[in-house]
């Protein structure tokens, strides 16, 4: 795999798609290996749902050239412990797509070739995690 694929995999993980020549720039010169790019993955997946990172759009979401430089794999998140957890609140006009289950959705699972909602009872343990 070259550093341009690696690349491509940090890209499509960072949540704020801005300056891409700039991150891909800072990405050739720091050359980050395997175990590296895991660990940036890591980070970026405990940063990404954070309300800090999520909240107005992403504004205090940093530029991913600007994380790349700044070595920000290596911060600590901010979303350790229940304060961090975020909220969950029913979809408007949807319900759980669970057979037979008639609760409001509050959680829409994109990751499939369709949407599926859940409400709170048939949340993936994974995602319990995350919110409260």
């Amino acid at each position: 795999m070259t550093n341009l694929d690696t690349f491509e995999i940090f890209w499509k993980a960072y949540p704020r798609k801005v300056a891409k020549q700039a991150a891909r720039r800072i990405w050739v010169r720091i050359k980050p290996d395997a175990e590296l790019l895991e660990k940036m993955l890591a980070t970026l997946d405990a940063w990404r749902d954070c309300e800090q990172w999520i909240e107005r759009g992403r504004k205090y979401c940093p530029h991913p050239a600007t994380w790349l430089h700044q070595e920000r794999w290596d911060d600590e998140s901010p979303c350790k412990g229940t304060e961090a957890k975020i909220k969950l609140f029913p979809i408007t006009g949807k319900m759980c797509s669970e057979r037979g289950c008639y609760m409001p959705a509050v959680y829409k699972n994109t990751s499939g070739s369709y949407d599926n909602y859940r409400c709170t009872h048939h949340l993936p343990d994974k995602v319990k995690l995350q919110y409260e």
